[in-house]
């Protein structure tokens, strides 16, 4: 309790999710967070998630990061955290 750090606070990258400059912040702070609380565990793949509507406004975003915990012999797991979601 009361680790102010915890996390990756991805909900100020919400809109910019899904381009070059919000994944890579998006992935930095993914990865700084899990090195420090999570050194266990090897980061995979980061997908973004972007969903628009049919009149192009933001929808959904989020991401899927894939991951692996070698020591417990577990491969390829996937995690998803929506950010943003209306409707």
């Amino acid at each position: 309790l009361m680790l102010g750090d915890f996390g990756a606070n991805l909900k100020p990258l919400a809109y910019e999710l899904g381009t070059d400059d919000g994944d890579s912040e998006a992935i930095a702070r993914i990865s700084k967070t899990t090195s420090k609380y999570m050194p266990f565990i090897t980061l995979g793949s980061f997908e973004p998630i972007r969903e628009t509507s049919p009149d192009g406004s933001l929808v959904k975003t989020g991401v899927t990061v894939t991951f692996s915990v070698p020591q417990l012999g577990v491969k390829n797991q996937k995690v998803q955290a929506v950010i943003l979601s209306s409707g």
